[in-house]
């Protein structure tokens, strides 16, 4: 059984829009044989110049409206559980803070300022760590003071 080449030719309608303009699609071939991105190349070769239709008022008027229906539901556990997980790193950091700025502004060898005289240079105190410099953040990393 033989079937006619008619059959596998394209719809007319096809068959006009890339026929329609042979030189255009003469260069876009060309352009699609020499690109590197395959993808873009044959983006453009099917009938770049037409553009889709724009919806219409009537059609708009034709879509389904959708409304969402929200019921009220109360925090679930997961948020709870969620919250807590959250919130537990920053309170454990906050006391443990507090406990070396405490610790150091009792310290009898820096007098609560984190920082010891060195030779020239003020250095972090050794006793309490020195957490938090109350005078400079230079002095505290142990750089030599500005020149002005």
């Amino acid at each position: 059984m033989s079937v006619p080449a008619e059959a596998f030719a394209a719809p007319p309608a096809v068959s006009a829009a890339l026929t329609g303009r042979p030189r255009t699609l003469q260069q876009q071939r060309s352009r699609a044989a020499t690109s590197l991105s395959a993808l873009r190349a044959s983006t453009f070769v099917v009938a770049p110049w037409r553009r889709q239709p724009r919806p219409t008022a009537t059609a708009a008027a034709h879509r389904p409206r959708w409304t969402a229906v929200v019921n009220d539901v109360g925090p679930t556990a997961e948020v709870i559980i969620g919250s807590i997980a959250l919130c537990v790193p920053f309170v454990v950091a906050s006391v443990l803070f507090g406990e070396r700025i405490v610790r150091q502004r009792r310290c009898p060898t820096c007098e609560g300022s984190g920082l010891v005289q060195k030779g020239r240079f003020m250095r972090r105190c050794r006793t309490c760590g020195g957490f938090l410099p109350w005078q400079s953040w230079r002095q505290f990393f142990g750089l030599p003071p500005k020149k002005v």
